[in-house]
């Protein structure tokens, strides 16, 4: 079961999956999410660059509507989201694997020079392409470079991503990692 803490943060990761802001998810805003990540890294539909981030969402997608649809409308709610992370975070095999996977896949993307790090302007570029406020992104920058190196590493991104769903720890990095919280 979730605290109040994280059903407070759990909302800006369902908000940068709503990307119509019509309060629900749905495949075309998993799509949209891919066509944003595409024109930021100038790949084309059909490329193989395209074809692998497409896959990876909807494969994402799939598994967390079949998991969290709860009337299989094709769509998730708040309410349906914010369950079926609760059962998730409770399961740490299949956390583990959704979060290595959606990290991975966040990280990937936005890693545009393939150096293995996220620089301030790679991350401002995420907040960017899900319609995010880019100055937070900037403020939070430092906070979320763990090792104070100036970057964030794969390892820093899914430790932040930890914290951002299981921390209870108010001033946890992590907490800030899609936004401010409300």
């Amino acid at each position: 079961m979730l605290t109040d803490f994280q059903k407070t943060k759990l909302p800006n990761l369902f908000n940068l999956f709503d990307m119509d802001s019509d309060g629900t998810i749905n495949q075309r805003d998993v799509v949209r999410i891919v066509d944003a990540f595409s024109i930021k890294r100038g790949w084309q539909n059909g490329e193989k660059e395209y074809k692998a981030l497409y896959n990876h969402f909807l494969y994402i997608w799939e598994n967390l509507l079949e998991a969290a649809d709860k009337n299989s409308d094709d769509r998730l709610t708040l309410e349906e989201f914010l369950s079926f992370y609760g059962h998730i975070i409770e399961n740490e095999k299949v956390y583990t694997q959704m979060i290595e996977g959606l990290g991975t896949a966040v990280f990937s993307t936005f890693d545009t020079n393939n150096d293995g790090a996220i620089s301030l302007e790679e991350y401002q570029d995420l907040y960017r392409v899900v319609g995010l406020e880019c100055s937070f992104a900037t403020a939070i920058f430092d906070q979320l470079d763990l090792d104070k190196n100036g970057t964030i590493s794969i390892s820093e991104l899914l430790e932040l991503m930890d914290q951002f769903f299981k921390s209870q720890n108010q001033h946890s990095p992590g907490n800030f990692l899609f936004g401010p919280i409300a």
